[in-house]
């Protein structure tokens, strides 16, 4: 049986969706992603990678553990495009 996101190393989870050249997190940002994969393991089978790139996912604004990883990440000089 396949390992849900929230059982899965940290690194797996970003290198999941995070694909090699779009985005690299920094670990505050990894931390963020991997909260949202163990508090919210239903709806981080619905993310993308496309979520990651664009950070505007309509399916989870308003979901706290989700929106506090675009704040960082939007704001942080070491989570920025490869």
């Amino acid at each position: 049986m396949p390992k849900s996101p929230s059982s899965e190393p940290l690194e797996a989870i970003s290198d999941l969706l995070c694909p090699q050249g779009k985005k690299s997190l920094c670990e505050e940002g990894k931390r963020l992603l991997k909260h949202f994969a163990i508090t919210r393991p239903a709806d981080i089978s619905f993310l993308k990678p496309d979520d990651i790139v664009d950070l505007r996912s309509s399916g989870f604004a308003g979901i706290s553990e989700w929106d506090a990883f675009p704040s960082h990440v939007s704001t942080c000089k070491n989570c920025r495009e490869s």
